[in-house]
């Protein structure tokens, strides 16, 4: 896994303290070399994480979600239910 490019937002817990979600683009390389395109999504405060692999192989269509889910302040634990419904399956 090679870490690409990251954003990240402030979310503010129930708790009320504030802490950093970190949206990192990965890539990974397939059969004949092939580049696919995935997200690391992680709250270093918690530990709350969440990785998806080769979600496409298209880097800049990867790019602009994880712009979307910083956007959105979505957290790891919900990640996987933003991209099923994004896809449009369940995986």
């Amino acid at each position: 896994m090679e870490k690409l490019t990251t954003f990240s937002a402030s979310l503010q817990l129930p708790s009320g303290k504030t802490c950093t979600v970190e949206y990192t683009v990965i890539a990974s390389r397939g059969p004949g070399g092939i580049a696919s395109y995935g997200l690391y999504v992680a709250i270093a405060d918690t530990g709350e994480r969440c990785r998806i692999e080769d979600l496409s192989v298209s880097r800049q269509a990867v790019t602009d979600f994880a712009r979307r889910l910083r956007d959105g302040a979505v957290t790891p634990a919900a990640v996987m239910d933003v991209v099923q419904d994004s896809l449009g399956i369940t995986l």
